[in-house]
């Protein structure tokens, strides 16, 4: 199994995976948390001020454009394959409507073009496997935007292939593993 090394600069935290799904996730050092699988077993790490603490990041995908040459899909665009009949296109930004209230995923043009989805935190239990979500951003540490008065989560290409996994059932978290 290959391991998925990201950096995202907007928070700087520097993520290591092997691409196995994550059921708990644990501090085991200042600024350093470990993800677990079902059985126990590391399937990944965070580290949290990454820069601060080791320097210089070396060129590695994050949420830039330079992740997109690796990719070659933006998230809004990973988002309409998955999820074409719940899309809507608005002046501001993108939708796509889990559910007619409250369950819906918003795109929105920032500086690295639309690879940034939004979700609101109160939400997430209206999504079809919402459990599942909530645990996901748990245990996934998905930041959050805190400039707003109601803080959504930022949803960037480093996730966005396990939150349509989820979504469309097919992810092996199971609402019983939520803290």
């Amino acid at each position: 199994m290959r391991l998925k090394v990201y950096y995202d600069k907007d928070t700087d935290i520097l993520s290591l995976w092997n691409g196995r799904p994550a059921s708990e996730a644990d501090d085991v050092a200042e600024h350093l948390v470990a993800d677990f699988d079902d059985d126990g077993e590391v399937v990944g790490f965070t580290l949290e001020h990454a820069s601060e603490l080791l320097g210089t990041i070396p060129s590695v995908p994050s949420t830039s454009a330079e992740y997109l040459a690796t990719s070659g899909k933006t998230v809004l665009e990973k988002l309409k394959e998955a999820f074409f009949d719940l899309y809507e296109e608005k002046v501001a930004d993108h939708t796509f409507k889990f559910r007619p209230r409250g369950a819906a995923i918003y795109v929105r043009k920032t500086n690295n073009g639309y690879n940034t989805a939004r979700i609101i935190p109160t939400s997430l239990r209206n999504f079809p496997y919402g459990n599942n979500l909530e645990l996901f951003v748990k245990s996934r540490r998905v930041p959050k935007d805190e400039s707003t008065s109601h803080p959504d989560y930022l949803i960037g290409p480093d996730h966005i292939d396990e939150l349509i996994d989820i979504l469309k059932g097919k992810s092996s978290l199971r609402s019983n593993e939520l803290g």
